[in-house]
């Protein structure tokens, strides 16, 4: 579920490492293109069911929306900045 408005997920946001983002509020859609059906939608809360099915997209060669790859070779996200659900 959502825990804040959309609109709300402009404010302060930060580059996470995906592997850090459990319970972290995400700050922008998250995807696959195609087909382009959100895993994870602005506002909803970063679930390890969710950083799963990224990592195992991303390990088949799927070209991923609303994900960024470090120059080390990590994978971040964008998330609302200091607001975590536990």
């Amino acid at each position: 579920g959502s825990e804040m408005c959309i609109r709300d997920s402009s404010c302060d946001n930060e580059t996470v490492n995906i592997c850090d983002s459990i319970g972290h509020i995400a700050a922008s859609n998250i995807c696959f293109y195609p087909p382009g059906i959100n895993l994870v939608n602005a506002g909803e809360v970063v679930t390890q069911e969710v950083i799963d099915v990224i990592k195992d997209g991303l390990g088949h060669g799927l070209s991923a929306i609303g994900v960024e790859k470090a120059a080390d070779g990590s994978t971040l996200i964008k998330c609302v900045k200091q607001r975590t659900v536990l």
